[in-house]
Order: C-alpha cells, then sequence, then structure tokens
C-alpha cells in the first residue's frame, strides 16, 4: 500500500512538473505525505480488520464454549472423563471429569505417570501397566477394566479404553482415551447376576414353569419345568397353540371357559388361573393351571403374551374325590376360605333353595353371594327371611352354635357355621323339619304332661294335707285311746282293789256259812239275817262296780256319748 502510495504520487508530481527541475526538497515533501498516506491506510486496515475479525470469531468463539460446556455436562452426566499423554515429555492431561472420577479436584494428580498409577488398586496396578506397554507396541487400541483407590479411600470401578497416535514415520507420539465410572453399573450387574441366579434358582425349585407366546399367541418359549413336567420336546411344543392338545368338547363348548378365554387373548388382557386339560401324545392327561399378562412394545404395540403355569392334575383328582365325598353328604354343604371366597359347595347345598343355582359362583364372598341373593329377590323366597343381611353376615363371620331358620313352604333349616383350622368358614344347612315338628309334638305333650302333673300335684297336696290331718287326728286318737288305755288300767288297778273286798267279803260270809254246815251248828235268825244282809251289800257293791265299768266301756266304745254339765265338786 505504501509502495503503491508512493507510485502515485510520484507520477503525479512528475507529470505536474515535467520538463521542470524538481529540488530534493520537493521530492521529500512528496515522499513524507506518501508515507503519511501510508500510515493512515494502514491504521485504517487495522481498526477494519479487528472489526471484521470480532465479528467473524465471535460466534465461533461462543460455539465452541457451548460445545465445550456440553461435552463437560455430557461427561459429567456419563461418568465418563477424557485423557491424553504425549510420549515425548510424559506429560497427562485430564478432563474435568477425570479429576471428579479420581477425587483429585484438590491436587492430587500432578500431571505425571506416577501420580496416575498411584490411584490404581495395588491388585489391577500390573495388569494396566502391561496393557498400556502392549498397546504402545502394537499401536492397537485397548479396552480394561480395574479398580482405583480415590483419595477420600473410596474403591470404584472404572472402565477404560485407549488410542495410539503416530506420526508420518509411524512412531507413537501421543496416547489418548477415555475413563468412565461404571461402579454403579457393576453394582446393578451383580444384583442382576445375583436375580438371575436366583431366578433359575427359584424355577429350578418351583413346581411352576415359565411360558411366553407371541402376538399370534403360539409359544415361543418354555422352561425347562415344562418339559421335565409334560415329556414333550420343543419342537412338539413350540410354535404351537394352547389348545393343541386339549380335550375338543371343551373347545367347541362355549359355555366352558375356553371362549371366555380366547375373548380375553383377542382383547389382551391379563388372565389369572385358567385351567384345561390336555391329552398329551404319551397317553398322559395333564390339567394346568395358567395366568398370564399380555406384552407391549415401547410403541404400545401388543407383541405377545408372558406368564406361569402349572400342573394341578394331583390337585384336581383329589378336588374331584372332594367333591364325590361332599356330595354323598345328605346336608347341604358350603366351604369358604380364610378371604371369605367360595372354595366348594355340594348339590344339596343349593337344591333346596331355588334360583340359587343361577347366581351362586365359586371365587365370590359370602357377603356379595348375599347381598346378590337379597337384590334378586331370591332370599326372600328361599332364605333366612326373618334375619336382616347385617345380622347374616355378622353371623357368618363370627358363627357361634347352629340356629335354625322357618322357610317360607314350612320347612324348617338348620344352619350350622364354624370356623376351620386355616380360617376358613363351614355352613352345613340340615332339614330339621320333622325334628322340629317332633320337638314341636313332644313340647305340646310336656306341655299337657306339665299340666297334669300340676293337676295332679295339686290333688296330691290337697290328699297329703288330708292324709296328714287324718294321720293327726289318728295320732291323737292313739294317744287319746293310749291315755284312756292307761286310765282305765290305772282304774281297772283301783276298780280290782274294789271288786275284791265285796267278793273277799262274800267268802269270809260263805266261809262262816260253810263252817256252821260243817260243825252242824245252828244259827239263829239273827245272825244269819246279818249275814244274808252282808252278803246282800257285797253283791250290791258289786252290782255297782260292774255298772260303772259297763258305762267306762261304752264311753269308751262312742256307744254312749257324755253330756257335759257343770255340778259342783262338793257333793262329790
Amino acid at each position: 500500500v505504501a509502495a503503491l502510495a508512493i507510485w502515485v504520487m510520484y507520477n503525479a508530481n512528475l507529470e505536474h512538473t515535467r520538463g521542470t527541475n524538481l529540488s530534493n526538497t520537493d521530492i521529500r515533501e512528496s515522499f513524507f505525505v506518501a508515507i503519511q498516506i501510508t500510515i493512515f491506510g494502514a491504521t485504517a486496515l487495522i481498526l477494519l480488520g479487528v472489526l471484521l475479525f470480532r465479528f467473524v470469531s465471535t460466534p465461533i468463539s461462543q460455539q465452541l464454549q457451548e460445545t465445550i460446556n456440553r461435552l463437560a455436562i455430557a461427561q459429567r452426566i456419563a461418568q465418563m472423563g477424557n485423557w491424553e499423554r504425549n510420549l515425548s515429555t510424559g506429560e497427562i492431561w485430564w478432563s474435568d471429569e477425570m479429576y471428579r472420577i479420581f477425587g483429585a479436584e484438590n491436587g492430587e494428580f500432578t500431571g505425571s505417570l506416577d501420580s496416575f498409577l498411584a490411584f490404581v488398586h495395588p491388585e489391577d496396578l500390573f495388569k494396566l501397566k502391561q496393557v498400556i506397554t502392549n498397546a504402545v507396541e502394537t499401536k492397537k487400541p485397548y479396552f480394561l477394566e480395574y479398580r482405583l483407590i480415590r483419595t477420600d479411600g473410596e474403591e470404584r470401578r472404572v472402565q477404560t479404553r485407549g488410542a495410539v497416535e503416530v506420526n508420518k514415520d509411524g512412531f507413537p507420539i501421543n496416547l489418548s482415551g477415555t475413563v468412565q465410572d461404571i461402579t454403579e453399573l457393576k453394582s446393578v450387574e451383580g444384583a442382576l447376576q445375583a436375580s438371575e441366579e436366583r431366578f433359575r434358582d427359584f424355577t429350578a425349585a418351583s413346581s411352576d414353569w415359565y411360558w411366553e407366546m407371541d402376538s399370534d399367541f403360539k409359544f415361543i418359549y418354555f422352561s425347562e419345568k415344562f418339559y421335565e413336567t409334560t415329556g414333550l420336546t420343543p419342537d412338539e411344543r413350540i410354535g404351537t397353540f394352547r389348545d393343541k392338545y386339549s380335550n375338543p368338547r371343551d373347545l367347541f363348548d362355549e359355555s366352558r371357559t375356553w371362549a371366555r378365554h380366547h375373548a380375553d387373548l383377542q382383547e389382551h388382557k391379563p388372565f389369572k388361573d385358567f385351567e384345561y386339560e390336555s391329552h398329551l401324545p404319551n397317553g398322559r392327561t395333564l390339567i394346568t393351571q395358567t395366568s398370564g399378562i399380555p406384552i407391549f412394545d415401547a410403541d404400545g404395540v401388543f407383541i405377545g403374551y408372558r406368564g406361569t403355569a402349572r400342573n394341578i392334575s394331583n390337585q384336581k383328582r383329589t378336588l374331584y374325590l372332594l367333591q364325590d365325598a361332599v356330595e354323598s353328604i345328605p346336608n347341604g354343604f358350603a366351604l369358604y376360605d380364610s378371604d371369605d371366597r367360595l372354595a366348594l359347595y355340594n348339590g344339596k347345598y343349593i337344591s333346596d333353595r331355588p334360583g340359587v343355582e343361577k347366581v351362586i359362583c365359586i371365587g365370590e364372598t359370602f357377603e356379595e353371594h348375599i347381598r346378590k341373593l337379597s337384590k334378586l329377590g331370591i332370599r326372600n323366597k328361599n332364605s333366612e327371611i326373618s334375619i336382616p343381611i347385617e345380622e347374616r353376615i355378622k353371623r357368618h363371620q363370627n358363627p357361634t352354635e347352629p340356629w335354625t331358620s322357618p322357610q317360607p313352604d314350612g320347612r324348617v333349616m338348620q344352619i350350622d357355621e364354624f370356623k376351620t383350622a386355616s380360617g376358613g368358614t363351614a355352613v352345613i344347612r340340615t332339614d330339621v323339619t320333622k325334628l322340629a315338628r317332633t320337638e314341636q309334638a313332644l313340647r305340646t305333650s310336656r306341655d299337657q304332661l306339665e299340666q297334669r302333673v300340676e293337676a295332679r300335684t295339686i290333688y296330691l297336696r290337697k290328699e297329703i294335707r288330708e292324709r296328714k290331718r287324718m294321720e293327726k287326728q289318728l295320732r291323737d286318737a292313739v294317744a287319746a285311746e293310749e291315755s284312756a288305755h292307761q286310765a282305765k288300767s290305772r282304774f281297772l288297778a283301783s276298780a280290782s282293789h274294789d271288786v275284791r273286798q265285796p267278793l273277799h267279803a262274800l267268802g269270809l260270809f260263805l266261809s262262816v256259812l260253810d263252817d256252821n254246815r260243817k260243825n252242824k251248828t245252828e244259827i239263829d235268825d239273827e245272825k244269819a239275817g246279818e249275814l244274808i244282809s252282808r252278803m246282800q251289800g257285797s253283791l250290791e257293791a258289786l252290782e255297782h262296780l260292774f255298772e260303772a265299768l259297763s258305762d267306762i266301756s261304752k264311753l269308751d266304745s262312742g256307744l254312749t256319748r257324755p253330756d257335759p254339765m257343770k255340778f259342783s265338786v262338793s257333793s262329790l
């Protein structure tokens, strides 16, 4: 630019002064003018360049800084740092994330190989050195997992990748790579591995097997337990539908569960405890219980089912035997499990209640059953109509003792509910109509008997009172008789003396007469008259005594009744 300015000025002066001799002063002035023009132009050009650089470089710098920030954020999220090592100088450069991974934010890393190796776990140090040396010698990338010990003493597991940079002569000049903290990933992998091992152990120990089917409902996987249980091979079962070996009668009977199961599959619904019977090629009959859930991909597209299944043939056979035994019970019988859901019942349980057979359902709770009957009006026609629903549910949940329920048709049912050892509830319905009638007849007979007994008791009480009165009279009479007897004895004891006196006197008088006869002595008239008079007095005394005894005897025998009267005892 300066040369151009000088040349222009020179030619301008030359044209202007052609033919005129120029002095050195004129030439010098022209040169100075050109120099000034050059300086001014250069200054303007520099200012223009600075402005242009800022205009162009500022967006680039901003984009570069944003890229660096994004890279730092990405490294922090991925827990991955990068590094470089100059093989000529031995200096090592770390990104910020490297410092965080190694816990060296406080200057523990000095940029040397030794300061880096100081973080490596002693048991992994030799292996790391060997891998790096081999990479430099072979000029090939490397990959390695090793442990490091941070400055805070925490042990971490990292994964490193490295590559060798060579010059145009093929000589290694730089080593660069990345380090990623995979401690949490390894922990997750360990947990996943333990979970897989646990799953395999459970699968091996369990009697269940696991299956998977595609979107066309064809099986694509079975666990080993399936083949052990059925004796089938993968070629016989993979790629087939569930109903391949099923009973044809079940498949075409739309009232059975196969129709509902097919509908659930078509609607991609989960299903639970679906039971079906299979007739295997080896001649075995297998009863299977299975449950499954639909599988969808990330876009929500249905891709198939996964589930579990088990062989319940033995349980079903036992249940059939139990059902047969229950059916042979002459009374209505139902069994509810610990969740109060109906598990089993016999035909007698529903046959005596018309309409119940249409709504009873295995798996429903007693409360659901009783409320359904009430809602449909079946309970009011056939069941315990005199008991409110809440009271009936309470009796079922807390059974105490049997109770009877009169039915609208005149029958009487006895309801006996009791808890089982597993927490379930057994219900027994017994028709006790005859027993109730017999008990009613017995109650009537008992009432009549009680009335007769009461009447007889009243009569006997009267009879007893009368007998007691008569016994008292008898005792009084006996006492009076004894008293009279004793009085008579005393009287006779006294009267015997009085009787003996006149008799003794008569004996004496007769003795005198006899002596006179024997002696042939004559008795004068006066003496004979005196003897006769005295003998007559004795006879009168005896007669008086005998009359008195006769009167007492009449009084004792009741022939003569006394006539009480008052008299003065002085006359006695």
